[in-house]
């Protein structure tokens, strides 16, 4: 084999060393950010704060609530107050907790049917309105829909899912990510530490059958450096390597903590 193809083998098996690290950073990085993310009950709860759903979502039911109370003569303010903003909150983040959990969670529809008949029939009453059997039954029957209504808005079965997938693939990944780079980091530090460390202790350079004593002292110093750079490289890989890993992770997870 020429000098030519041996160029051409080393510099083919570099690059596909190069490309298969690459790909190894890139894959686990990739998992350390969707198990910090798309994992993370915190970032989805704080994706629900950050893109406002709590406001939307209460101006789309009211809306919705002011639609089923227009064939009843229901005024639209009657449900400025119609939703609890805190149970609202409960049942959303409540819903969240259990899919990325794997536990089930039941919106408690009847205590808000209960509440908002309690304000259908004070309604009824300040306007004068008698309780006669069909008008008890209309109100009941509009605090059912509006129930409804309530319970498929803050149920968003899409993203709910996205927490039961995570539950189910990314939960057993959870803190593995950031192990297996540090793993990753510190098989190459050992890598660039032991061997060099041993041929140093073994001194086997000392015992190189060289007669002439410029050219023996020249090579055992050119040998001891060239190791003892490994050994620190190593060692400053480790180091920085651990450090920057754990700092990403932390900054991550404090993101949506």
């Amino acid at each position: 084999m020429n000098d030519k193809t041996q160029s051409v083998v080393r510099t083919a098996v570099s690059g596909f060393l190069s490309f298969l690290i690459s790909l190894l950073v890139f894959f686990l990085a990739l998992m350390l950010t969707a198990v910090a993310t798309v994992g993370s009950e915190n970032f989805m709860n704080s994706m629900y704060e950050k893109g406002e759903f709590y406001r939307y979502v209460t101006e789309e039911i009211r809306d919705e609530y002011v639609n089923l109370g227009i064939p009843g003569g229901v005024q639209e303010d009657f449900f400025d107050d119609a939703i609890d903003e805190a149970t609202l909150y409960r049942d959303v983040t409540g819903q969240i907790a259990a899919a990325y959990r794997g536990k089930s969670y039941t919106v408690d529809e009847q205590a808000h049917k209960d509440f908002l008949y309690a304000k259908l029939v004070q309604y009824a009453e300040e306007k004068d309105i008698a309780l006669t059997d069909d008008v008890t039954a209309g109100l009941n029957h509009m605090a059912d829909l509006c129930v409804e209504v309530y319970t498929k808005s803050v149920s968003n079965v899409f993203i709910l899912q996205i927490g039961k997938l995570a539950n189910r693939f990314l939960a057993p990944l959870k803190h593995r990510p950031v192990r297996y780079l540090q793993y990753s980091v510190i098989a190459s530090s050992l890598m660039l530490i032991i061997v060099p460390l041993i041929a140093l202790l073994s001194n086997f350079s000392a015992r190189l059958n060289i007669s002439a004593p410029s050219l023996y002292h020249l090579v055992n110093a050119y040998i001891f450096h060239l190791l003892l750079s490994l050994v620190l490289t190593g060692v400053g890989l480790a180091v920085i390597g651990l450090a920057i890993l754990t700092l990403l992770y932390i900054r991550i997870r404090k993101r949506y903590d």
